[in-house]
């Protein structure tokens, strides 16, 4: 009787080592599917280029861009952005959507051009309010990455 449950114990957890091991392996697979994309916070661009990367902005930025680039986006995909006030000092409620914009993938990328995305979000007509923010970025209805970033009060 004991024989038969070790027996059985052990092909438990032989099972159980299988598919947590099957599971890590799926994991794997679905984070390498994912394409690589590329987004710069920025208030200056030439073209669509972003000149600097920044995540720290003062209060009276005209614009602030969030340029995205990527070799491995495929034609179809759905991406969007999504810019959120995360704490702003009670000025607007936490975690609040200030915007979004999503875009369907016409064209492909290949080896010669990369695909690229510019989203704006200008200046409210007071100022930008002192405080914590955030772009999220979703491809095909998931996140694929949030970029901080923060509001300054500006030196007069």
């Amino acid at each position: 009787m004991n024989n038969t449950r070790a027996k059985l114990l052990l092909i438990c957890l032989l099972a159980i080592g299988f598919n947590a091991s099957w599971a890590e392996d799926a994991v794997e697979e679905a984070v390498e599917a994912l394409p690589k994309i590329n987004c710069t916070l920025t208030d200056k661009l030439s073209g669509d280029n972003a000149l600097a990367e920044k995540d720290t902005f003062p209060q009276d930025t005209a614009m602030i861009y969030f340029v995205c680039i990527s070799a491995d986006v495929k034609l179809g995909q759905h991406i969007k952005a999504v810019w959120v006030a995360a704490d702003t000092n009670d000025v607007a409620p936490a975690n609040y959507s200030i915007s979004e914009k999503s875009i369907d993938v016409t064209e492909k990328a290949d080896n010669e051009h990369e695909w690229a995305v510019k989203y704006s979000l200008s200046k409210p007509t007071a100022s930008w309010p002192v405080g914590r923010y955030h772009v999220d970025l979703y491809l095909d209805n998931k996140l694929l990455q949030s970029t901080k970033f923060s509001i300054k009060a500006s030196v007069s």
